[in-house]
């Protein structure tokens, strides 16, 4: 007679023959009052997993080895964590399995004139990717340059940061200044510049909600726009000449106030590296007139903007662990002062171990 096993959906257990239950992620998590040591084959990994009493484990396989970037084993309990702050190489040495991966592409950069808007974080990607043994390409996207303090340039947007030819996070866009410059587009958007007297002429962010023109349809395929990386940067007051906040990866810039410019848009939040982590900040936006603030930098490494001042570059992302792909800060210098950089983007990949 079979005798059922967890939440398995056909098993058998007959005389000289033991089995287990097949089932997927979705049948298995919808088990009430799992008893410890059950155990299922899961045809969605394809893994023999066990109940602990807390969560399902991989009981059967070869574990993981890999290499590339800074690995560590005490983070996140069971678990190998690698941190890649530059480009590079994730590879498998053997074993096979799923992995977890959450990454920034590199922040824009803050708008160096007229209150200029902050700059966009990088875009954020997360979920699991199945690995054999093999070199899987680790791009970190470079964070943008700060405007000059010139009109109708702006700050420059970042680079991607991708996990092999198709897992890319879009680099954030540059802050706007005038017209001429609004805020730039990108995995999250530039904030719009405090000269910039068009209605809301700040960055889009790459979510399902923003017009499809405004970013690279050549890379609609890999990622179409129910995928969600980052959000608008915010929008300037007139006639003031306070700038927008860059977007964040996990909230759009601020709408600048009559006496400052706007709050960088928060950061995303993962748990892969195991303490939940938050990166990804939007810039805030830079002011024009005298006596004006700027904003401050979004939660998760966003730099914050500044008021107006000669020969002052503004605060600045910091590159790779402390940012994550932060925007940089906008301001309203005089040359050589400049926008703020964005930070380098940083990515995270965890398997058990």
């Amino acid at each position: 007679m079979p005798i059922f096993v967890g939440a398995a959906q056909s098993s058998f257990m007959n005389k000289n023959q033991v089995g287990v239950g097949t089932t997927t992620t979705a049948g298995r998590d919808a088990g009430i009052g799992t008893a410890t040591g059950a155990m299922t084959w899961n045809t969605s990994d394809s893994h023999l997993q066990v109940y602990d009493g807390t969560a399902w484990k991989k009981a059967a396989g070869d574990p993981i080895i890999a290499t590339g970037g800074s690995t560590d084993t005490s983070g996140r309990s069971g678990y190998t964590v690698h941190t890649f702050t530059g480009s590079g190489a994730f590879t498998v040495t053997s074993g096979a399995g799923s992995v977890e991966y959450a990454f920034w592409g590199g922040g824009g950069g803050g708008s160096g004139h007229a209150g200029g808007g902050g700059g966009g974080a990088g875009g954020f990607r997360s979920g699991t990717l199945e690995v054999s043994p093999g070199p899987y390409t680790v791009t970190i996207g470079a964070g943008g340059a700060g405007g000059p303090t010139s009109s109708g340039v702006g700050g420059d947007p970042a680079g991607n940061s991708s996990l092999g030819p198709t897992i890319i996070a879009y680099g954030g866009g540059g802050g706007g200044d005038t017209s001429t410059a609004p805020g730039k587009d990108g995995g999250s958007g530039g904030g719009q510049g405090g000269a910039n007297g068009n209605p809301a002429e700040y960055g889009y962010g790459y979510n399902p909600a923003t017009p499809s023109p405004n970013l690279d349809p050549a890379l609609q395929p890999l990622h179409p726009y129910p995928i969600t990386q980052g959000y608008n940067g915010g929008e300037s007051v007139q006639p003031v000449h306070t700038g927008g906040g860059g977007g964040g990866s996990g909230a759009v810039g601020g709408t600048a106030s009559p006496t400052a410019g706007g709050t960088g848009g928060a950061g995303a939040t993962t748990s892969v590296p195991g303490s939940s982590t938050q990166k990804g900040g939007g810039g805030g936006g830079g002011a024009h007139n005298p006596g004006k603030s700027g904003g401050p930098g979004g939660a998760g490494g966003g730099a914050a903007g500044d008021p107006q001042g000669p020969d002052s570059k503004a605060p600045s992302a910091s590159a790779n662990t402390a940012s994550g792909g932060g925007g940089g800060g906008g301001t309203s210098g005089s040359a050589p002062s400049t926008g703020g950089d964005g930070g380098s983007g940083i990515m995270y990949i965890a398997y058990e171990n």
